[in-house]
């Protein structure tokens, strides 16, 4: 099935027994992965969805997909029971924005990176409960294991390259960290000691 289209997307199950993974073709698809046997268990087809699917979040208790698509600026969370489309929310996406989806590890909220800045969507319903405007292209979103900080990587208007660092007590912005070259996915340590940010050729890793 992958040769069908180019990979945009992956994820895995809070099990480790599935692994997602977004193509982007005439009509985009997922392809599920049986773990750790490599063997492709089911395809979800998602109508509405089309092309171009490319963040992907797991539910902590595997009972939903989130799906950010870029085709139609909209986030998706599709019920792995049966692989229908429980809502549907508008990413206002652009260029600019990935479609990058997060998750507070209690399940809610689930962070958008959109066009206008990193939305709250209750996990449930999609319904937006809160938002942190930012400006420049934004591109990817990881959250501290303890759900305590929600790091963005981000170029602003100016062209810097940063990460943006948002406290979820309060949904504020704490710290915006400069990065020399390129910042463009982002990953914290389990132990929230390092962060990982990969840029232009290069690997950083930032300390608390």
């Amino acid at each position: 099935m992958l040769d069908d289209g180019e990979p945009t997307g992956v994820a895995v199950s809070p099990d480790g027994k599935r692994l997602y993974v977004a193509v982007d073709a005439d009509s985009g698809f997922i392809v599920v992965v049986r773990l750790p046997d490599n063997v492709v268990e089911d395809t979800i087809f998602t109508p509405g969805i089309w092309s171009y699917p490319t963040s992907l979040h797991v539910a902590p208790n595997g009972t939903r997909l989130y799906v950010g698509s870029l085709e139609t600026d909209d986030v998706y969370a599709i019920d792995l029971s049966d692989y229908t489309i429980e809502w549907r929310a508008p990413l206002w996406g652009t260029s600019t924005a990935s479609g990058a989806v997060a998750m507070h590890p209690s399940g809610s909220p689930l962070y958008v990176v959109d066009h206008g800045g990193i939305s709250f969507l209750e996990s449930g319903t999609g319904a937006v409960i809160d938002s942190i405007p930012l400006q420049g292209d934004l591109w990817s979103a990881g959250i501290a294991l303890d759900g305590s900080y929600l790091y963005v990587t981000c170029r602003d208007e100016e062209d810097n390259e940063a990460v943006v660092v948002a406290r979820t007590a309060d949904n504020k912005v704490a710290r915006v960290i400069t990065i020399p070259r390129g910042a463009c996915e982002v990953a914290p340590s389990p132990d929230g000691q390092r962060l990982y940010v990969a840029g232009s050729h290069a690997l950083y890793v930032l300390g608390r």
